[in-house]
């Protein structure tokens, strides 16, 4: 009864934070400063103003909403003269309306050089927020940045950070990156596009978690990569514990984009990979420890790896280890193909290029993965679609778009040097379109969001969607659930231990996936009063479905018992 009381009282007390408002600031695009200098950029200025005499802040859940583009005369524009160092929770989100989301570009510092990051974010425990934002790493007066330039850094631990429909144009670095510990992550309906780098497949980074760095949570759902080079998800030496790759659409990269190998618990469903690793694979790429694998192994779109060294802290974690891989679709679009035949007997010039094969679905390493039920049960891939074209709606984007990585790859290869470094051009979208990269993009995008009219693919996604991201589709997006991350965990401590378990998705509609490190003997769950509605008795796993399709919405509370003790949590049923 007490435990039930706290729970509820708890989690009442949680719903009234969360529907706090917090304060608003409405920042203008340009302000006049205290000796009268009109025109200054105001965006920097606001959020540095905005605290006590003290130096606290004057409001720690401070929002900062910013103008949308109107009209010639009210761009939306907001210039950073230098990179901000932060140490607060920051909160960035556009103004209601349908004009082009307010962009943020960076200048020129006062020295002459350019900003390496917009913003670094270097508090522990904070919770950032990002909404319908435009960020431009194209400087207003230089039609590209040829330099390894950066956008948001989060460099605290425990962060809590939302990314959601915002735009990140012509990063050459990390459009983000994080750098710390046990951070949980959450980037939806976000668009990365013309991350190139004319000379070096490797650089145009988008999303970047760190060396050695455990990421708690990660849920990456609807987004598109677009006409980039390099790696959308790179994250190496440490575990994920929890990521949901789904419903993103990949169009074009010039080498591998998933690079997360150490996987603990992980959904990748309903995403299509559409002339992924366009650079393709060669003997020398698998035996010079390259970025793309460095065991030796074949380039490949799914690449998993064992834990090695980290299971040992762990337990028994390498055998429960759920990872579905299913409900995808991957497609070699025409002009790479040439590509890949024309260089299949290339004769290079230097010993470092040799003749060039197209990456794998799976390489040999993860492939004997899933095919090992004893030592990954846990481990599915299923009804992925190989080959099959989405047939995009945009039949000029597609092919220019196809067309210029294809030609950008035999560029390199036929000008690499013994470092490989080559000779290309800058394969800018709007640029081809004819506007201008700095401020006059087109909006909504010009790639729109990627329609799809092959009608296979149209309901192939594991839930009945269409795969790939689903915003091109307003009927389709607003059937999808995406899982998140529990809101409210609360567990009930024994005497000696408590089993740190997980639960997902949450909210959850009919299948609730519980994963311990130990193994399970019962599972219970329980209305908010009290009342017991499921118990369900395991034969000693240590990941156990329940089906709770017929338990109407709201919240419950699940009750885990192993041998060595009981822990509980609350989830959310909609």
């Amino acid at each position: 009864m007490k435990l039930r009381l706290l729970l509820i009282a708890i989690f009442i007390g949680t719903m009234g934070l969360f529907a706090q408002d917090p304060d608003t600031l409405d920042v203008p695009p340009l302000y006049t400063d205290w000796e009268g200098n009109p025109n200054q950029p105001a965006l920097a200025h606001y959020i540095v103003a905005d605290t006590l005499e003290n130096g606290e802040r004057k409001n720690p859940n401070r929002v900062y909403r910013l103008e949308r583009y109107k009209d010639a005369q009210n761009q939306g524009i907001y210039v950073l003269d230098y990179g901000m160092d932060i140490d607060f929770s920051l909160r960035l989100v556009a103004e209601e309306g349908d004009g082009r989301p307010p962009l943020i570009v960076p200048e020129y510092t006062s020295t002459g050089g350019v900003l390496g990051y917009h913003f670094k974010l270097i508090g522990d425990s904070d919770t950032h927020v990002f909404k319908n934002i435009f960020f431009q790493r194209v400087n207003l007066d230089r039609a590209f940045t040829s330099d390894f330039l950066k956008g948001i850094l989060f460099d605290g631990d425990s962060l809590r950070v939302e990314v959601e429909g915002c735009v990140f144009n012509a990063f050459t670095g990390n459009a983000l990156q994080f750098t710390g510990q046990h951070n949980s992550i959450f980037i939806k309906d976000c668009v990365f596009r013309n991350g190139e780098w004319p000379s070096l497949p490797w650089i145009g980074q988008q999303n970047y978690f760190g060396n050695g760095n455990r990421i708690d949570t990660l849920v990456f759902t609807n987004n598109t990569y677009f006409n980039n080079n390099s790696y959308w998800l790179l994250h190496e030496g440490h575990v994920a514990d929890y990521v949901v790759f789904e419903h993103n659409t990949i169009m074009t990269s010039a080498i591998d984009a998933l690079h997360m190998r150490l996987l603990v618990n992980a959904n990748i469903r309903s995403n299509l990979f559409y002339g992924y690793a366009a650079y393709g694979d060669t003997d020398h790429a698998r035996t010079s420890g390259s970025w793309y694998e460095a065991d030796g192994d074949s380039l490949a779109i799914i690449s998993l790896d064992a834990l090695g060294r980290i299971a040992s802290n762990w337990g028994d974690v390498e055998e429960n280890r759920t990872i579905n891989v299913t409900h995808n679709a991957y497609y070699t679009p025409q002009a790479l193909q040439d590509y890949y035949a024309d260089y299949a007997n290339y004769d290079p010039p230097h010993s470092d290029v040799d003749p060039v094969t197209a990456p794998l679905w799976m390489n040999l390493r993860t492939q004997s993965m899933f095919d090992d039920d004893a030592g990954y049960p846990y481990l599915i891939e299923e009804a992925n679609l190989a080959e099959v074209d989405p047939q995009f709606a945009d039949t000029e984007m597609d092919t220019w778009v196809t067309g210029a990585v294809a030609q950008y790859c035999r560029d390199l290869r036929e000008t690499s040097t013994t470092d490989g470094w080559g000779t290309s051009v800058h394969r800018n979208y709007d640029a081809y379109l004819g506007d201008d990269i700095c401020t006059g993009i087109q909006w909504p995008l010009p790639e729109g969001a990627l329609e799809i009219t092959n009608a296979a693919m149209l309901t192939a996604g594991h839930d009945g969607l269409p795969i790939g991201n689903l915003n091109w589709d307003p009927a389709s997006r607003a059937k999808y659930r995406a899982p998140y991350e529990p809101p409210l965990g609360i567990k009930e401590f024994g005497e000696d231990y408590t089993p740190e378990f997980k639960l997902y998705p949450n909210p959850v509609r009919d299948m609730l996936t519980i994963h311990a490190p130990e193994r399970i003997e019962s599972v219970e769950v329980y209305s908010i009063t009290g009342a017991k509605q499921i118990l369900q008795t395991v034969s000693g796993d240590s990941t156990v479905q329940i089906d709770l399709s017929a338990l109407s919405e709201g919240i419950y509370l699940v009750r885990l018992s192993t041998s060595r003790g009981t822990a509980t949590e609350l989830f959310m049923k909609h």
